[in-house]
């Protein structure tokens, strides 16, 4: 009747979330003498005090009983003796069986008694691990039922759509009582045992976050590799069939949702001029999060919660993308720019709000292996990059003078670049040689914006006296600047103006 276990794969254990709800049994200090048994129910303790943790479950050595059928008069006795001395108690648990679709329940004989705190943390930690395996099995039971056409998700949500819909209602609690109620000893469990066993095995499922709980479908299996092909399919479902439905039905839901709308955006400026469409995307999945509660338990507020896990693992597969993009533009810049030739070439200007307005602009900003700024040029703004090195800046200032010695928007945003960092590069300013370098550079350039006899002075080589005037041609250049910065910022604004406008239109 007893059996020891084969052990399951464990889950990874950062797939764990530790905000968890708190269980309701606790392991007992044992205090005093107990009662002595016969043979066979001292050796079923011992078995039980010995390898309850989670390394004997793990081991199989745990001892374990199959809760669904009758036991023979003699293990029950023994059971119950243990039980009902408080030295044991029974922890229900939903185990995968591939060859078995609705899974085995079985019991945990878990002892109920330490000597210390560390037991009482063992115990704690087994009986969180026993619910975990019970819920691996509920989700590869829900995935491998999904795997016939018939119960797609994509069918699904069609036929609910639709109205096609047909099958038995059932929440997701109700799946999981089904398993637990097919035990058949029930009177030898804690009052708590079933409730508590539901509660962590659903909260250790939506943690977890293959499958979603519903209050008609049961759990259903949310596929990462189909969620953005299924996203865009539910974002047009929902725009031309579930919202005007939904709001037909309930006229002050058109209200609310411009409220939510409204609220989200106005905190989101920066977001939305970087990338608009992964935040409509955002606020779409936030609005589907946040009204299928308040349609209850009826299909369409359960269809919301799909279609909002469904675009939440879209936007996190995209979000991945755009900072694995971001980190590869990072390490290309870092790995290219500080040895490539000519040393011009280490200077990089990135046109367009791609890069101006970006999470890349940030962190260059933040980055010290790196000088960035923006440069607003007639052409429009440009995020202007090169390496943070003495060597390479002074290399790039020697070039400008000797081979591109006139006005050019790559030479002024590289010598606004220096300027605009000067407060940070003051142990460069100081040295006679970095300023000669960057005087010639400034002059050479910039010559017609000086007065002559600043030119006849740099050709008779003073140019340690020059350092001011070039100081001052590039802060007249810099404040010519604001005016462009302006402009942009009032077209940035114009364009938030215009997108939030129209993502404020519900329909």
């Amino acid at each position: 009747m007893m059996k020891v276990e084969t052990a399951e794969p464990a889950l990874k254990e950062d797939a764990i979330v530790y905000h968890h709800p708190h269980l309701r049994t606790e392991l007992k200090i044992h205090s005093g003498p107990r009662s002595y048994f016969d043979t066979d129910t001292e050796s079923l303790l011992t078995m039980s005090r010995i390898n309850s943790r989670p390394e004997g479950l793990s081991d199989g050595k745990l001892p374990t009983l199959n809760a669904e059928v009758d036991w023979d008069r003699k293990m029950y006795s023994r059971v119950e003796t243990l039980v009902k001395e408080g030295l044991i108690v029974l922890v229900p648990r939903i185990k995968y069986r591939k060859e078995k679709r609705d899974g085995e329940i079985v019991l945990h004989l878990v002892s109920a008694k330490g000597e210390n705190t560390r037991d009482r943390e063992a115990f704690k930690n087994l009986i969180l691990e026993i619910h975990r395996r019970s819920a691996w099995a509920v989700r590869n039971y829900t995935i491998e039922s999904q795997t016939s056409r018939a119960r797609k998700l994509e069918i699904l949500l069609d036929d609910v759509i639709e109205g096609k819909w047909s099958d038995q209602k059932r929440s997701s609690k109700e799946i999981l009582i089904g398993y637990l109620e097919r035990i058949r000893v029930l009177e030898l469990l804690r009052e708590e045992a079933l409730p508590e066993a539901e509660e962590q095995i659903d909260a250790f499922l939506r943690e977890e976050g293959f499958v979603l709980p519903t209050k008609n479908f049961g759990y259903v299996y949310v596929p990462e590799a189909e969620a953005e092909a299924l996203y865009k399919k539910a974002r047009n479902t929902y725009r031309y069939q579930l919202l005007p439905k939904l709001t037909n039905s309930i006229p002050a839901l058109e209200t609310e949702i411009r409220s939510f709308r409204e609220n989200f955006l106005d905190v989101l400026y920066d977001e939305l001029i970087e990338n608009p469409v992964l935040v409509r995307d955002q606020m779409l999945v936030g609005e589907w999060k946040k009204f299928s509660q308040r349609l209850g338990i009826s299909l369409d507020g359960d269809l919301l919660s799909l279609i909002a896990a469904i675009g939440e693992k879209a936007l996190s597969a995209r979000s991945y993308r755009i900072e694995t993009e971001n980190r590869r533009i990072e390490r290309g810049l870092m790995e290219t720019l500080p040895d490539a030739e000519p040393s011009m070439a280490r200077f990089l200007r990135l046109e367009g709000e791609a890069f101006t307005v970006s999470k890349l602009a940030k962190n260059l900003e933040r980055d010290d292996r790196f000088l960035s700024t923006v440069y607003f040029g007639e052409k429009g703004p440009c995020l202007c990059i090169c390496p943070n090195s003495e060597a390479t800046v002074l290399s790039i200032l020697g070039q400008l003078e000797d081979k591109y010695s006139f006005q050019s928007e790559t030479a002024i945003s590289f010598l606004l670049t220096i300027y605009s960092k000067r407060n940070r590069l003051a142990l460069w300013f100081n040295k006679e040689s970095f300023r000669d370098t960057f005087c010639g550079a400034v002059i050479g350039c910039l010559g017609a914006k000086v007065s002559w006899l600043y030119r006849m002075a740099f050709f008779m080589g003073f140019r340690e006296s020059l350092f001011s005037e070039a100081l001052h041609v590039l802060s007249v250049l810099d404040y010519e600047q604001l005016d462009r910065k302006l402009e942009e910022e009032n077209n940035l604004r114009r364009k938030y103006e215009i997108l939030r406008t129209d993502f404020l239109k519900v329909l």
